[in-house]
């Protein structure tokens, strides 16, 4: 279980935490595995009837779920795209004009909660697509990214994945690590990029 003490936030609390310093209304933003459509609400209520939200996933139960949370909070809301495709195809779907204007990409890795746990991201793709991803954000764009690295497949994906940030350039940008070190098991943590 995450710690809860308000000094010490939960994970998903932090990478929001995180967002709302940079993303503003009326921006574009991406959630790149929408899943049970939590950070896909979060990101349109930022971005608000004057922005736009592009959405990613592979199974058809997280576009559906996700539209039905954004349906239901905002009913007029027609400034959002939902796709059923891999988020490594980014930058294929939204195309060479948003290159370097979007304000906050969110992935949350892993599987779709109370979904087929063997249907999960994979490091080859995750990596392609984190690489679109930063070409994709603004300057003072963030990215967050939620592993996990407990479930079949997740070490692997969360060691390349932290690799690939922490490798990164000093002059693209800032990376962080978020992490609860004393837990059992193998808890979840946040990488973020700050783009420069």
């Amino acid at each position: 279980m995450e710690n809860t003490h308000p000094l010490l936030p939960r994970i998903l609390d932090f990478a929001q935490s995180l967002i709302l310093q940079t993303l503003k209304s009326g921006e574009m933003a991406i959630d790149a595995t929408l899943g049970n459509g939590h950070d896909a609400h979060f990101l349109y209520r930022i971005v608000g009837e004057t922005g736009f939200l592009w959405g990613f996933d592979v199974q058809a139960r997280a576009v559906n779920l996700s539209t039905e949370k954004i349906q239901g909070s905002f009913p007029e809301a027609e400034n959002y795209v939902f796709f059923l495709e891999s988020h490594t195809k980014m930058l294929e779907k939204l195309g060479d004009d948003f290159l370097g204007k979007v304000g906050a990409i969110m992935f949350n890795l892993g599987y779709l909660p109370g979904s087929d746990k063997t249907i999960i991201t994979l490091a080859e793709k995750t990596l392609k697509a984190l690489e679109q991803a930063i070409l994709l954000l603004r300057r003072g764009g963030i990215l967050t990214v939620v592993v996990y690295p407990g479930h079949n497949g997740g070490e692997i994906e969360s060691q390349s994945v932290e690799h690939f940030l922490a490798t990164l350039p000093t002059e693209k940008g800032e990376v962080i690590r978020y992490q609860f070190l004393n837990k059992q098991k193998k808890p979840p943590y946040l990488l973020a990029f700050l783009k420069s």
